[in-house]
């Protein structure tokens, strides 16, 4: 069984097990700039995901632009 989020509008929702839904999933490859000195610490963790996630919508909404 799949766990998977539903997101309109912005807002993520869980979809509850067993109710019918159509999907999409994506899949990206983004990383942290290669120049990147150092380690992530867990204060930086929050902020790095929020960061790759706006990419991923730009990317979903404008295409891979560089």
């Amino acid at each position: 069984m799949f766990k998977a989020l539903s997101i309109t509008g912005g807002q993520p929702t869980m979809v509850t097990p067993g109710e019918q839904a159509n999907v999409c999933r994506l899949e990206f490859d983004i990383n942290t700039a290669a120049e990147f000195p150092g380690e992530l610490v867990g204060d930086q963790l929050r902020e790095t995901l929020n960061e790759l996630v706006q990419f991923g919508v730009e990317i979903i909404e404008k295409g891979d632009i560089p």
